[in-house]
């Protein structure tokens, strides 16, 4: 027997988090291969002594559904794409639908061929036969499924008559049905007649007389067509509704956002795009591409406005993004020229030869960053989501009994940085002793971060890091990230942290741009990752680079842009303290570096305020 499994649904019977674009598969007691760029599993015919623990299809499904599942180890990744090659997929399986949709999709693509206009008889006989079928298309959703498939087909004409059908039948039309209808105009948008766009404001009007409150998916679609319409403003009514239950998504973000710079309104576009990225979300390229693409105007006006606006909210642009940014600027003419460079860790360019901006924090500036960041309203969004308020009144009392510190320690974090097959709870502890024991012998004041978990740990080295350092031990529910960067920034400006993590999350809960940017700053100076941690427990440590790490534009009008090259990093952890991909785009000639621009200075560890200076040699001097 071959069953075919939907990922989807067994996902979420599993309750898993993991993303369906990762590679995934399920432990059961049979054959399997997964199959390359196809949400399914394929699984071959079980053994003889599982048969008799599934009588039926259903009862193996539920069988297959209650086995847990296992991220692929990136060693096992590519062995499982060799095994792929080996199955044949049958054609007719490939898109994975069910009997009932395979055969409406084949009656609508037969239909679409066609010019014969369909009658009421002929769309009673195609429903009655699909709901003849067993499977899950039923009365309910068969009208927003057939519209569905209308918009993957791409057909405006089928789509229409279908509607008409519906209408002159004086059928209930709902939601789902009323935005698919919607979403079909947009999706055939450059097929649209004028007679088309009216049709788009007078179902619009009908479905609001019929549902003054849309949903979030139904109120989407309706602003995607009505952006092809003069109407196109109604989209700030249906974000209302949208918002009711969840931010609107990026692509509905993007729709308004192109029809704004289409219809001439530049500053809506982007106030529109300050408020995305003030609230941690993105766009996708395609908007600024879109921007780039504007006629009538400075293309190098343009330019600069997508630049200053990446450098305001420190946005990596994507590789694809990068290379669109680099033909831009090598086609304002003149000597620009646009270059894919590694930047020196000392911060020097290895095309232009210029500085880049050192990533130093004023006083003033870091004090205004303590006070943004420890507003108890800031602490409430970030910490309280998944910890209790009795939880961190008590880290306060503790922080206030024992701070400041020389350094903070991300615990978990840095007991996991170990391959995956040598995991175990006295591994961990070694880890952690061993850095413990790195800052320890330079009379370092050290405060550990970790979970309650982590009290079970061997006794041993557990019993050493508790006589050199002091330990806070979080629920194991608990987000330990805020209280790792509340005690470094508390403890005051010398004090720095050892994690992996980007903290990417963080920054968006400042408001300000410019404060913003001072967390970049001064995460860049005082974050410490780890590099190694050998068998005999000496410790490599990647010190903070000197420069900013962020879209930057020097007096002479070059600009330097760190890009994504891996835009799905995992977890948001990083690899080390240096960005290696740079986009240069210079308007000046190369040029050697002055010989008269001095040796560059190592940056000295910077020591809490009103306390003896700590000297971390194997840290700072090489």
């Amino acid at each position: 027997m071959v069953v075919y499994v939907n990922v989807i649904n067994v996902l979420a019977r599993n309750s898993t988090r993991h993303c369906l674009h990762k590679k995934c598969v399920f432990n059961v007691p049979s054959t399997f291969y997964l199959v390359n760029r196809n949400p399914c599993l394929f699984l071959s015919s079980y053994t003889w002594k599982d048969k008799h623990k599934c009588d039926d299809n259903r009862q193996y499904l539920k069988y297959i559904s209650s086995t847990w599942i296992r991220k692929l180890s990136y060693e096992r990744k590519e062995e499982v794409q060799n095994e792929t090659t080996v199955l044949e997929i049958p054609e007719s399986f490939k898109t994975l639908n069910s009997k009932q949709e395979q055969f409406l999709q084949s009656k609508l693509e037969d239909e679409a061929r066609t010019t014969r206009p369909l009658t009421t008889e002929d769309w009673n006989s195609t429903i009655y036969s699909v709901l003849e079928m067993p499977g899950t298309i039923n009365k309910e959703n068969i009208y927003a499924v057939t519209l569905n498939l209308c918009c993957e087909l791409k057909s405006l004409t089928l789509g229409k008559s279908f509607f008409n059908y519906l209408r002159s039948n004086k059928i209930k039309i709902n939601r789902a049905t009323y935005g698919n209808y919607l979403r079909l105009f947009y999706v055939c948008s450059d097929d649209c007649t004028d007679e088309d766009l009216e049709e788009i404001e007078t179902t619009y009007r009908e479905l609001l007389h019929l549902y003054p409150l849309l949903d979030s998916y139904t109120a989407e679609k309706a602003v995607c067509a009505l952006s092809i319409t003069k109407n196109w403003r109604e989209y700030e009514k249906l974000f209302k509704n949208i918002k009711l239950f969840y931010s609107p998504t990026p692509f509905v973000y993007s729709v308004v956002i192109k029809t704004a710079f289409k219809h001439g309104d530049l500053d809506l576009g982007w106030s529109i795009l300050e408020e995305i990225y003030l609230n941690g979300q993105y766009v996708p390229d395609e908007v600024f591409i879109f921007w780039l693409e504007q006629g009538g105007k400075n293309k190098n006006e343009l330019l600069i406005k997508l630049l200053d606006f990446f450098e305001k909210f420190n946005i990596m642009p994507s590789l694809r993004m990068s290379k669109v940014l680099k033909e831009n600027f090598e086609n304002l003419g003149g000597l620009r020229k646009g270059t894919f460079v590694k930047i020196s860790k000392w911060g020097e360019c290895k095309s232009c030869h210029a500085k880049l901006d050192q990533a130093s924090v004023s006083p003033e500036d870091y004090n205004q960053l303590k006070e943004a960041f420890l507003n108890p309203v800031l602490i409430g969004k970030d910490i309280f989501q998944k910890t209790k308020p009795e939880e961190f009144n008590e880290f306060l009392t503790f922080l206030e009994k024992t701070a400041p510190y020389d350094i903070v320690l991300d615990g978990l974090n840095i007991a996991l940085k170990v391959p995956k097959s040598r995991r175990s709870p006295s591994t961990f502890a070694f880890q952690l002793k061993s850095v413990v024991q790195h800052f320890a012998c330079q009379k370092a004041k050290i405060l550990i971060l970790g979970r309650k978990h982590m009290k079970r740990w061997p006794s041993g080295d557990m019993s050493y890091i508790y006589n050199n350092a002091h330990v806070f031990l979080t629920e194991d529910i608990s987000q330990d990230d805020p209280f790792l960067l509340y005690a470094t920034l508390y403890s005051g400006l010398g004090t720095c942290f050892v994690s992996q993590d980007l903290m990417r999350g963080h920054k968006f809960l400042l408001a300000d741009p410019k404060l913003q940017a001072t967390f970049i700053k001064w995460q860049a100076k005082h974050q410490f990752c780890i590099s190694y941690i050998d068998m005999y427990g000496n410790v490599g440590l990647q010190e903070p680079v000197s420069f900013m790490q962020s879209i930057q534009c020097n007096a002479r009008g070059d600009w330097h842009i760190p890009y994504v090259v891996k835009e799905d990093l995992p977890h948001n952890v990083r690899v080390d303290n240096y960005h290696r991909h740079w986009l240069c785009l210079s308007s000046q000639p190369s040029q050697q570096s002055s010989s008269s621009s001095g040796s560059y200075n190592k940056r000295k560890q910077p020591v809490s305020h009103n306390r003896p200076k700590v000297v971390l040699k194997s840290l700072f001097d090489s």
